[in-house]
């Protein structure tokens, strides 16, 4: 029953127009992403795992895959995106059920899976 809501619900997204306020992303925009992030760390091939959650029921086309290190590179980005009027998709770790970590159509994805490193965990104790 939930795959086949999922599925109903990826149907109705399918049909939602590109918002037009939106820019797309140039390559002048890819340098400055590389200045930021390092040019390993702007992906424009091989991101399919980013382009769909596990359910393969949502997806879109991300024009690139970003993965900052640090809130300073985030921001950065996000400085960026503003004022360019580029659409981003925030992505943790892309386990949703409906949709909400992939991108529509062809925004950005900022990927946070380079910033786990500032995170403590204790497994004792769970926090």
């Amino acid at each position: 029953m939930l795959l086949k809501s999922l599925r109903l619900g990826a149907r109705r997204l399918a049909t939602v127009a590109r918002d037009p306020r939106f820019a797309t992303v140039q390559d002048a925009d890819l340098r400055i992403f590389e200045s930021i992030c390092g040019k390993d760390h702007v992906k424009t091939t091989e991101i399919d795992n980013y382009k769909t959650d596990w359910t393969k029921a949502f997806g879109g086309n991300p024009a690139c895959v970003l993965l900052p290190a640090s809130t300073e590179e985030v921001s950065a980005i996000l400085a960026l995106c503003s004022r360019r009027k580029i659409a981003v998709v925030p992505q943790g770790g892309n386990t949703g059920l409906v949709g909400g970590s992939v991108p529509l159509h062809d925004e950005v994805v900022l990927s946070v899976k380079r910033i786990n490193k500032y995170f403590e965990f204790d497994e004792t104790s769970g926090k």
